[in-house]
């Protein structure tokens, strides 16, 4: 199967944007096993290119700021992960780029110059 005829099946596992279970388990049962390596392979990106996940010491805050998201990724699903040790701001994950607003990224960054320029004394 050629990967143009892959990512046709990539498409058509969709519904309205979504990834339709029953399609997928369909198309995977007709596939040899090659092949569905391949489509899994495919719908894994599709699925990471569609979807920002977002990382917030609390879920709170996604609550009250959530159309600031929609804005800025149109088209996309959202997937909001609590995670404490971020101690403030935020963690974004969209397609390859990840953008990290925590105060412990920025905290260690500090620490990470400090001892740079320590060393170099």
């Amino acid at each position: 199967m050629t990967r143009k005829q892959i990512l046709q099946l990539v498409c058509a596992s969709y519904t309205k944007e979504k990834l339709d279970d029953k399609k997928v388990t369909k198309i995977a049962s007709l596939l040899k096993r090659k092949d569905l390596k391949s489509y899994v392979r495919a719908l894994k990106l599709q699925e990471k290119k569609s979807t920002v996940n977002i990382a917030l010491p609390q879920a709170a805050v996604y609550n009250s700021s959530k159309r600031i998201f929609f804005d800025l990724f149109p088209g996309k699903s959202i997937t909001v992960s609590e995670d404490k040790l971020l101690l403030l701001g935020g963690k974004i994950i969209a397609d390859d780029m990840v953008y990290d607003f925590s105060l412990k990224n920025r905290l260690e960054d500090f620490l990470m110059d400090l001892e740079n320029q320590y060393d170099e004394e």
